[in-house]
């Protein structure tokens, strides 16, 4: 029999998780997204009974009866950083095998911002967030897609805005632009013919990043109703794209099925406006559901 594949005695989770850390924070196939979804995952594990068994003794029924807290999304995190934390000394060959780690059931979100909503968290919100929601309510793109919008890429004479790829191919797709977004879009750009949409010096990258703070003190203030206990951000698209979608879309080859591919428009969205007051050139996006 030859020597075994597993050189040493398989580590503590606690004791290889600095090694797991190290890999995913420099790894440079990983974004930046993924280093963060990795960190929170490992924070709840590392907080678990897990934490004190040997990688080898972790096994499906091991992680089958770990309880974590929180919604099926927030659950799945922890379990799909849990698989790629054994993964990985498998791929190394600290541990000869990994367990099976099935993921629970996550529901999409049905709550939406109506109209009514909608106006509170407008008139308490501050900028840049009151800009990015009304962007995302009108058009149903995705928050980042939102912080990634190039005054080069704005078509002022068709009144539309080019996304590049994005998340999926379905998401290099032309955007609409309504009224109130056109008034937006020529406050922000002003003079400048180039450059971000929503730039940030503070930002590795240049632009805006996240809204969060924002919206968080919006949806609490009192003058909103206090929102803050039914209203999440990834309410926004799920609305748009259900409000924007007609007969025929997303058997388009044009480029625009993004628009209405519900999978693709899962993140975040703040509740959009019928498509029936449409004018000729360009989406309106006023009138209620």
């Amino acid at each position: 029999m030859g020597p075994s594949s597993v050189l040493r005695r398989a580590p503590l989770l606690a004791s290889f998780a600095p090694r797991f850390t190290n890999w995913f924070e420099h790894a440079p196939s990983l974004s930046p997204k993924t280093r963060r979804y990795y960190r929170a995952g490992l924070g709840r594990i590392v907080n678990t009974e897990l934490a004190g068994m040997t990688l080898d003794r972790i096994t499906t029924e091991e992680v089958d009866s770990l309880r974590l807290k929180g919604s099926p999304a927030w659950v799945n995190q922890g379990l799909r950083t849990l698989r790629r934390l054994l993964g990985k000394p498998a791929e190394w060959r600290v541990i000869a095998a990994v367990p099976t780690i099935k993921l629970v059931k996550e529901q999409g979100r049905e709550l939406t911002i109506d109209q009514d909503s909608e106006a509170k968290l407008l008139t308490v919100g501050k900028q840049p967030m009151t800009d990015v929601l009304v962007i995302l309510q009108d058009t149903g793109m995705r928050p980042d897609e939102v912080f990634r919008i190039r005054i080069e890429n704005i078509d002022w004479m068709r009144q539309i805005i080019f996304n590049p790829p994005g998340k999926t191919r379905a998401s290099r797709r032309s955007v609409p632009i309504s009224k109130r977004m056109f008034n937006i879009l020529m406050v922000r750009c002003g003079e400048k013919r180039e450059g971000w949409l929503f730039p940030s010096k503070r930002a590795a990258g240049g632009h805006l990043t996240t809204v969060a703070k924002q919206f968080r003190e919006a949806r609490r203030s009192r003058l909103a109703g206090r929102l803050g206990a039914v209203l999440r951000a990834p309410c926004v698209r799920h609305r748009s794209i259900r409000s924007n979608r007609q007969p025929g879309d997303g058997d388009e080859s044009d480029g625009t099925r993004g628009c209405a591919n519900s999978n693709a428009l899962s993140a975040s969205g703040v509740g959009s406006r019928s498509r029936s007051d449409r004018p000729a050139e360009f989406t309106s996006q006023f009138t209620s559901q």
